[in-house]
């Protein structure tokens, strides 16, 4: 008898705390389904009414969050059997990839605000996970292996909350399905590409010094090419020295060997090739850079070396600056630092400024991760805090994101498509730029990778493309004419030189389309008679989607004193939810 008390005891015990679990469960539910709302239905929304998006690629958010919502409300109504903790789970970690993937970094500890409330919502998540599991390994095995049990459960919701219930199915069944379906091709979309009557410019990743081409079997080949059609080769990085030697310095003197270098380099070029033209590559942030707070703090120092080299040579095959902006590297600060940054984006601007002093026609070329297409969707430049991309602090000439569709040498089906470029496009127009024109441009590549791989088939929507012979370089034609469909003036090839990676096979431009005529042919499809005839692309569900970006530009927002009420709000809607939840449980 006394053992079957102490038994009762424990069960009551544990069925206290399996109560409490659940209700901590409903809890964090209610906490998480508004992020749904907001990321995944709003922000989208926002961005489609303001061009940033085009319907068809909302419409698919919308239902992807539809589908995580329900598949949470599921879990709630079937919390006590293995049905519903399996949902709830599956909840989870969906959540995590789209929303709080972001904060997994060290870089958001610089937000120090956001971190005490986002990481807080994250913690009530991450325990809401370990119930679920614990709940999950402690029910009824049965229960999931019969169907009856489970019916016999749904038939009393349906009883007690008949329309509730028959209408979340119906939507949970229509959305899983109509989200299944839109990964695959079904729903993907004809698009009529119209490209314009202009001749778009050519800017590439390329070898800069003479010896490079002198010693290369084709090399003046390619160098012919390159002055035949005006190509401005942007990665022109050379060291600028102080008068010691040293390259982390302010100091404006300049090491005399590296100045003789550069005007000899430039002269060659100028003398023999007067078409080519240089921008100065100066780092942004980047993975090999010298100097401290992610290796480019002395960027602007060198910068204005350069400059006073320039001001005694006059050269004019210099037309301007290119910083690219990558990284960090892996020994550079895991912690974003707002008063670094803000002394880096005044040391740009100070540079920029003594630059345009001198070389008012120099144009400053940003090149740029393509997460950062989306950092006014709310209508701040939070990210580039967060990202140390000070893409907007100075404001910059041209702006020019990497659109990759593939960097892996061995790649071939499973790369994006063209879809990604016409995406990216307009959202840097109509999104970014906000339609304006004379700042765009856009990186593609990396040449010799995936779809842009000389012999590869390029496949689209089930079929070789209708473009040309349907191979590497057709594709790369192809997407360059996308980009004169919404007429860019320029665009970045990346890249030229012979390899991506060390110890790869050769991926550059002309290894990969031929060294005597590669670039005659290509200006020739993208510019020539034949190139304003229009032709259609798919869209592609799988491509890029934006949602990690997103999630990163909007909760960067609760490091700011003002959404301490929205965040006070966002409990008191979860203590609602919550409270409803158990209600109707």
């Amino acid at each position: 008898m006394e053992q079957k008390n102490k038994d009762d005891r424990n069960r009551k015990n544990f069925a206290k705390i399996t109560d409490w679990m659940e209700k901590w469960i409903v809890f964090s539910v209610g906490l998480i389904i508004p992020f749904h709302i907001v990321i995944q239905i709003i922000l989208p929304l926002i961005g489609l009414s303001k061009g940033f998006f085009y319907d068809w690629t909302v419409l698919i958010w919308i239902i992807e969050a539809c589908f995580y919502i329900l598949i949470y409300l599921i879990g709630i109504l079937n919390i006590k059997n293995r049905f519903g903790t399996a949902a709830l789970i599956f909840g989870y970690f969906s959540t995590s990839d789209v929303i709080f993937d972001a904060f997994t970094s060290g870089e958001f500890f610089a937000f120090h605000l956001a971190v005490v409330l986002i990481y807080f919502l994250m913690i009530i998540g991450v325990f809401g996970l370990l119930f679920a599991m614990i709940m999950f390994l402690n029910q009824n095995l049965c229960e999931l292996i019969r169907i009856k049990t489970y019916f016999v459960r749904l038939r009393k919701q349906l009883i007690k909350f008949p329309r509730i219930t028959k209408i979340m199915f119906i939507i949970f069944i229509s959305s899983g399905i109509v989200y299944a379906v839109s990964q695959t091709s079904v729903m993907e979309r004809k698009i009529k590409i119209q490209p314009k009557n202009y001749d778009i410019k050519f800017r590439v990743w390329g070898e800069t010094n003479p010896e490079y081409y002198q010693s290369h079997a084709h090399g003046f080949d390619i160098l012919d090419q390159f002055n035949k059609h005006n190509v401005t080769i942007q990665n022109y990085y050379v060291s600028v020295r102080d008068e010691s030697g040293n390259y982390e310095s302010f100091s404006p003197s300049i090491y005399e060997p590296d100045k003789q270098k550069i005007v000899n380099n430039l002269t060659w070029f100028y003398n023999n090739y007067p078409n080519i033209r240089f921008q100065y590559y100066a780092y942004g942030l980047g993975y090999g850079s010298c100097g401290n707070y992610e290796g480019s703090i002395y960027s602007p120092a060198m910068l204005k070396r350069f400059v006073d080299i320039m001001r005694s040579e006059s050269l004019p095959n210099v037309v301007g600056v290119y910083t690219d902006w990558e990284g960090p590297g892996d020994d550079a600060l895991e912690i974003a630092n707002f008063t670094m940054n803000g002394w880096h984006q005044a040391l740009w601007t100070d540079a920029m400024a003594y630059t345009k002093m001198y070389f008012p026609d120099w144009k400053f070329s940003c090149c740029f991760p393509k997460g950062m297409l989306v950092e006014y969707l709310d209508g701040d430049n939070d990210l580039e805090y967060f990202k140390r991309y000070n893409i907007f602090h100075p404001y910059w000439d041209d702006y020019g994101p990497m659109i990759y569709r593939s960097c892996d040498v061995d790649e071939t089906d499973e790369a994006d498509t063209s879809y990604k470029v016409f995406f990216s496009a307009n959202l840097l127009i109509n999104g970014m730029l906000k339609g304006d024109l004379s700042r765009a441009t856009m990186w593609l590549g990396c040449t010799g990778c995936g779809p842009y791989r000389n012999n590869t088939i390029v496949y689209e929507h089930g079929e070789p493309i209708n473009f040309g012979e349907s191979k590497g370089f057709d594709a790369f034609s192809r997407d360059i004419l996308i980009l004169k469909h919404f007429e860019l003036p320029s665009m970045s090839i990346f890249l030229t030189s012979s390899i991506f990676e060390s110890n790869s096979r050769p991926t550059g431009f002309f290894d990969q389309y031929g060294f005597t005529d590669a670039l005659d042919r290509l200006n020739e499809t993208v510019n020539g008679p034949q190139s304003r005839d229009p032709f259609y692309i798919w869209t592609k569900a799988t491509d890029w989607k934006p949602e990690t970006d997103i999630a990163e530009d909007f909760l960067c927002n609760y490091n700011r004193y003002f959404y301490i009420p929205v965040f006070f709000g966002h409990l008191a809607l979860g203590f609602l939810l919550s409270k409803l939840l158990t209600t109707i449980l």
